[in-house]
């Protein structure tokens, strides 16, 4: 099966021109501060039948500001060297440098409920093969900012191609993660690579948050050293703590979502 997503032939068309107090990119997408449905459409559809599930395409409704290579050069002119010789070349963190972007990585871990979200913006030359763009055990998102890419995936038994063009993006659940191969135009995209929140990574964020907010009680007779002790004082502060508490706001302040009290 094969997907291809093609701004000029598929999905609703974009806009030529932007609202009052929005810019546009030469593609006519508009540049306003975007969350998951930005990229992904109906975000219940999405989460019911695609995250962590399966890979798919998308139409972006909108991409945030970006760089252009002679943008990056400056920022590494290394760089420019290492892609004329026919390597792809990765800058890491744009968003220290891109407002845009980095309003994008924190609506995701809101929208995902997710621990941490990283950006990358990562740039092919024509006829070459991206590299994997993510660890196999994080959620990607790889928008197709300029030129196009292909990517050979699977779901269940079923081989699926996935082309996207510019203003596409494609989804990949963790184990999907793979190279893709560069049209005939030098490809340049923006890689959002998402950890999510398990419950064991909460209690860790959880317990050390409440270790140093207060302090340990001693327990008479026993050695600090004693673990089995530790642990049983710690499970009884804690459930004391969580009683009659509303949880979801202990999960947002172990996560860094407000602060302790």
């Amino acid at each position: 099966m094969t997907v291809a997503l093609d701004p000029t032939s598929q999905g609703a068309r974009l806009p030529a021109t932007a609202p009052s107090g929005a810019t546009t990119t030469g593609t006519g997408v508009r540049n306003l501060p975007i969350r998951l449905a930005g990229i992904v459409g109906d975000t219940d559809s999405f989460f019911g039948e695609v995250w962590g599930i399966r890979p798919a395409s998308f139409h972006c409704r909108a991409l945030p500001d970006t760089a252009t290579p002679a943008d990056l050069w400056k920022r590494d002119p290394a760089a420019q060297e290492r892609f004329a010789g026919g390597e792809s070349v990765r800058f890491d963190g744009p968003g220290e440098w891109l407002p845009g972007i980095a309003d994008l990585v924190t609506a995701l871990c809101e929208d995902l409920g997710a621990a941490n979200a990283q950006a990358a913006l990562v740039l092919t030359p024509a006829g070459t093969v991206a590299p994997e763009p993510a660890a196999h055990g994080d959620h990607t998102f790889v928008l197709q900012l300029d030129g196009s890419s292909s990517w050979d995936l699977a779901y269940g038994r079923v081989p699926v191609t996935i082309t996207l063009h510019r203003t596409s993006a494609v989804y990949l659940p963790p184990g999907q993660a793979c190279p893709a191969v560069v049209g005939d135009e030098d490809s340049l995209q923006l890689v959002l690579t998402v950890q999510e929140t398990d419950k064991r990574k909460v209690a860790e964020r959880a317990i050390a948050a409440f270790l140093q907010a207060a302090a340990e009680k001693p327990v008479p007779g026993i050695h600090p050293a004693v673990a089995d002790e530790k642990v049983a004082w710690l499970r009884t502060e804690l459930a004391g703590l969580m009683a009659g508490q509303d949880v979801s706001a202990i999960v947002r302040r172990a996560l860094g979502g407000e602060p302790t009290a």
